[in-house]
């Protein structure tokens, strides 16, 4: 019998240019304050660019009832009555974030997570200098695993800049 190969991803991006270029995953960015215990606002921290359809909002970990580590990461306890939002584009990039529902019992800002809409194939968050991952002349950025993200990732250089991008699944 022979041996099965196990599932393999790999996604890899070169810069090919001279000059440094920047990638960045995902669709965008926010950040939530609390007051009370309640989500009260959302502060869009990367508003993204190419949107057809707003991102969807949800929010994970913030505490429940009981103390815990890492709460307000993503993988932290929620309060049973989480809160809720929506994104509202202006343009075609995030301009605001509305809360719906504030929830209850959060002990910590629960972690924003922006993901593209079913409807919409095209927004991404923007690349930044500072922020986003430096992908200097000549370097590789490659991920090779049994399952790759599937976030969208946008790059950002300066006019005839050289990228490849090879993508297996």
């Amino acid at each position: 019998m022979l041996a099965e190969s196990a599932t393999r991803c790999i996604l890899l991006l070169h810069n090919a240019s001279n000059d440094s270029m920047y990638l960045e995953f995902g669709v965008g960015a926010a950040h939530a304050t609390l007051t009370s215990g309640a989500v009260t606002a959302v502060t869009v921290d990367n508003s993204g660019f190419g949107f057809t359809s707003p991102p969807m909002v949800r929010f994970l970990g913030g505490g429940g009832s009981a103390p815990a580590l890492g709460i307000n990461q993503p993988g932290g306890l929620a309060p049973s009555n989480a809160a809720t939002a929506h994104a509202v584009l202006s343009g075609n990039s995030i301009g605001s974030i509305v809360v719906d529902n504030g929830g209850a019992l959060y002990q910590k800002p629960p972690y924003v997570q922006l993901m593209a809409s079913n409807l919409d194939p095209y927004g991404a968050a923007t690349p930044a200098a500072g922020t986003s991952l430096l992908l200097a002349p000549g370097d590789t950025f490659r991920f090779d695993a049994t399952a790759c993200p599937t976030e969208a990732v946008s790059v950002i250089g300066t006019s005839g800049d050289k990228l490849i991008c090879r993508w297996m699944d």
